[in-house]
């Protein structure tokens, strides 16, 4: 008598172009919910236009994992609060393919009166090490 011998049977995969089911191939990283910006009273003693600028990095789960300042505003309590503002969001990270990969979201907050003076455009650096003018 012969005994049996195990057979895997694999399904062949289609042939031709595949058909996604995403509804969007590329989407840019978002913010789902922003996290309201607690200010002491303190921290602007004149109602002077301010600015501080942020790069938050998520991972494909859309939690933040670093955040890093690009432009302070003169103003530490303010800068604090924007970042713990930062932290505390909720955020969609960046769709390619259809999947969610680490990405990046720049973060910018603006307070105080008037409008912001003019001056040179800065450059960003990625490494966050160091910001030159662009004239």
């Amino acid at each position: 008598m012969i005994a049996p011998v195990p057979v895997a049977y694999v399904t062949p995969a289609p042939l031709g172009p595949q058909q996604t089911s995403c509804s969007d191939q590329h989407q840019s990283p978002g913010l789902r919910s922003k996290s309201p910006l607690d200010v002491p009273e303190d921290a602007l003693p004149n109602d002077d236009y301010r600015e501080t600028r942020l790069i938050v990095s998520i991972d494909a789960a859309g939690r933040v994992t670093r955040v890093q300042t690009t432009l302070k505003s003169g103003a530490p309590k303010l800068d604090a609060a924007v970042i713990r503002a930062a932290r505390n969001s909720r955020y969609r990270p960046e769709t390619l393919h259809c999947k969610r990969v680490a990405s990046r979201y720049i973060y910018i907050v603006k307070v105080g009166a008037g409008t912001p003076a003019p001056g040179p455009v800065r450059r960003f650096d990625p490494n966050g090490i160091n910001q030159q003018p662009h004239l």
